[in-house]
């Protein structure tokens, strides 16, 4: 079935993409040229031989496009959930669900250059953002150690040549308003500056009805700024240096119960009357602050030689606690503390000779980590508690090889060396009282169980070579195919007393087709791809913790296309869609219990044949854009529908731990004046779909006499309901 859904939908895309060109053969107008750095120098788009997205900054503002979970509605292949205070981040169906300081991101996901070594800095809002690229795909040769799914590169914007800049102002529903601005332009001949700022607070999209908990639930205040400095040190030396903090301070994440195994039932808790309501007997919080600095020097050695530092330090520091059973009544709580430093440095020789291109590198990371995890539970008689730490070190060494064969044959090879060494240590231990598990708040060692824990030190080596061949079929059409790897590096269950896991590792046999048609009123793009995914880090809860082994293999493929036309001198149109098979080929994995005549005995299956987590088989994103000239000035209208079919939230592909198929659409209206100034109305999710963005289990709070298997009770994180904005922007 799976594989006649895969023949059928590549048939329709691919008729699509033909049709596409064919309708638009008569229109004057074209699409702009996007320019992108993903390969670590400035390209076309569509001269780039990977699967890439790229957003632009004034289409995030125009959409209310706030921070990635905002992304991945314009981003078939990208996926985004919660959990507490955790990013998720899936591409083409690889991602992790893994918590914990001792584990990685599958995303790589990089600001200005700079990996963000945490995945709750995928957390971390827009601001006055140039673009954001998504590279689909394994890339581990130029940004290596857990590019495993693919990178997401936001990019901001920089001094221009010109004095110039904005404000935006936003009032909306759920007791939204925001504003963001920022300013800059050149220092004299050889310096410019940048300066951007932003406050927003937001209410929450739902009601709590439960005064103890306080009104507010998913909103927050948010304050951010960031500075640049560029400058010039002599006629080739260029250097820029970027400040930013971002401070927030929310109600953290509803969570509602699943099923019918929830303690909270048998202990009176009420039925919920709206997908929009909670009761909340816990005053929940989420708390966390984000800054660094990035200092990159660029040297043009002469000959097509460009020497590329770039240094980052980045802090990150959260706290949150939340009610984990999602009732009035106390069943469980979860509190969350982590504190991590950062250190990179990149340095890059590249060469853009006649003949070939090509580029070389050393990369150093170190990262320091604690958290604290603080579980009080009536079903553990009281506070169950982890401490941890966890430190990182990490070098590479990279090379890319472009070689120009003829006018239009390239070949490209590539090859990264990454080592990487984790020290980590945590305890775990019991507490009759309610021990909220923070540091500073109590001494690890005063757990009145300690049940031990782990001190322990391990090294990985990865090897991730590239491979390929770029096409320029004629002047408007290129073709490529590339053999790429990718691995995620090994980690620690800082949460638990198991032993280390090993990397995880993808190859990428990929083929597409970039193509610009009609004399530039459309662009047809397609990427087919085949992983052969080994060695997963997988997790499973039980008995109170996460475990996480190198326990599976999976064989993902897929196809996605992207389609942009001009329609007439007023409509344009965009169409993304992915179609994807993505199954474990072999994962044997603890489902609660099962009585046997020997007795008790864990539940052991093999889940062979499901699907992967967050891997839908269909995602389409389509988009209808209006612009005419009125007497004020001009309208722009946008239309937009976003459908995903059925994803699971585990590796049991159960209903309750996952999401139905959901269609969510999008409208905007605006007009801009003659002086510059826009005024739109912005309405996302309009038929106010209602949809779980994340689903787990906990044993922590099920109902032991319902759940005799001990799978846990099945929790829901919703997803956002209707909401309407009035956005003002003024340039100048």
């Amino acid at each position: 079935m799976k594989t006649r859904l895969l023949r059928l939908s590549l048939a329709a895309l691919i008729s699509g993409c033909m049709m596409t060109a064919a309708n638009v053969a008569a229109q004057e107008n074209i699409l702009e040229e996007i320019i992108v750095t993903a390969e670590k120098r400035e390209a076309s788009i569509q001269d780039t031989a990977l699967a890439i997205t790229a957003v632009s900054g004034d289409l995030l503002e125009n959409g209310g496009l706030d921070e990635i979970e905002d992304l991945s509605l314009d981003v078939p292949s990208l996926v985004f959930s919660r959990a507490g205070g955790e990013a998720q981040l899936y591409i083409r169906g690889v991602g992790t669900n893994l918590f914990g300081i001792g584990q990685d991101s599958s995303v790589a996901v990089h600001q200005d250059g700079v990996y963000q070594g945490r995945a709750q800095m995928g957390l971390n809002q827009f601001l006055d953002v140039e673009r954001v690229e998504v590279l689909r795909g394994p890339q581990g040769t130029l940004y290596g150690r857990n590019a495993t799914a693919g990178v997401i590169n936001i990019i901001h914007r920089a001094p221009g040549d010109e004095p110039e800049g904005y404000v935006n102002l936003t009032l909306g529903n759920f007791n939204r308003y925001d504003g963001e601005a920022a300013y800059g332009g050149p220092i004299g001949e050889n310096a410019g500056f940048r300066l951007a700022v932003r406050y927003g607070s937001d209410g929450g999209f739902t009601e709590d009805l439960d005064p103890r908990g306080g009104d507010e639930v998913d909103g927050g205040e948010t304050m951010a700024a960031r500075a640049t400095l560029t400058f010039a040190l002599s006629d080739t030396i260029n250097a820029k240096i970027i400040g930013d903090y971002t401070d927030f301070d929310g109600d953290n994440r509803t969570i509602r119960p699943r099923g019918n195994l929830h303690r909270s039932a048998a202990e009176g808790a009420q039925a919920l009357p709206n997908f929009d309501q909670t009761r909340n007997e816990v005053d929940s919080f989420q708390q966390w602050t984000i800054g660094g600095i990035t200092a990159e020097v660029t040297a043009d050695l002469g000959g097509g030689l460009t020497l590329t530092s770039i240094t980052g330090y980045r802090q990150f520091e959260d706290s949150f606690r939340f009610n984990t059973d999602g009732t009035e009544i106390f069943v469980t709580q979860t509190h969350f503390e982590r504190d991590t430093d950062q250190f990179s440095e990149e340095i890059r020789l590249a060469c853009d000779c006649p003949d070939y291109e090509w580029i070389a590198g050393l990369y150093y990371f170190t990262e320091d980590k604690e958290e604290a995890l603080g579980l009080p539970a009536i079903n553990f008689g009281g506070a169950f508690n982890i401490f941890a730490t966890n430190k990182t070190d990490a070098w590479a060494g990279f090379g890319e090889l472009t070689w120009h064969f003829s006018d239009r044959l390239d070949g490209i090879v590539g090859v990264r060396y990454s080592n990487e060494e984790k020290e980590d240590w945590n305890l775990r231990g019991l507490n009759p009282g309610n021990f909220d598990g923070l540091f500073g708040a109590s001494d690890p060692m005063d757990l009145v169980l300690n049940f031990g824990g782990r001190n322990s030190t391990d090294d990985w080596n990865a090897f991730t070579p590239k491979l390929g061949l770029k096409f320029d079929y004629s002047d408007n059409i290129l073709l490529y195919t590339t053999l790429t790897r990718g691995f995620k590096s090994g980690g620690t269950n800082s949460l638990g007393p198991e032993p280390a896991f090993d990397p995880e590792y993808i190859w990428n046999l990929e083929v597409g087709a970039k193509s610009t048609l009609a004399d530039g009123r459309a662009i047809a793009n397609a990427a087919a791809f085949y992983y052969d995914y080994t060695d997963l880090q997988v997790s499973t809860f039980t008995e109170g913790t996460v475990r996480v082994t190198n326990a599976a293999e999976a064989t993902v493929m897929g196809l996605e296309v992207d389609v942009s036309a001009v329609l007439s001198d007023q409509f344009t149109w965009d169409t993304s869609a992915m179609v994807l098979s993505a199954e474990y080929d072999d994962f044997v994995s603890r489902f609660g219990f099962v009585d046997t005549p020997a007795g008790r005995m864990p539940n052991v299956i093999n889940v062979e044949g499901n699907n992967l987590v967050n891997a839908p088989e269909l995602s389409v994103t389509s988009t209808l854009n209006y612009n005419a000239d009125i007497g004020p000035g001009q309208f722009s209208a946008l239309a937009q529908i976003a459908y995903r079919s059925q994803v699971y939230h585990n590796q049991f592909n159960e209903a309750e731990v996952g999401q139905d198929s959901v269609m969510l659409a999008n409208l905007r209206a605006g007009i801009t004046f003659l002086n510059g100034v826009e005024v739109a109305f912005v309405v996302r999710n309009v038929l106010d779909k209602e949809y779980y963005q994340n689903s787990v289990r906990f044993t922590s709070l099920n109902d032991r006499s319902k759940d005799l298997a001990g799978i846990g009770a099945a929790l829901g994180y919703p997803g956002e309901g209707r909401s309407l904005a009035l956005q003002l922007h003024m340039g100048f």
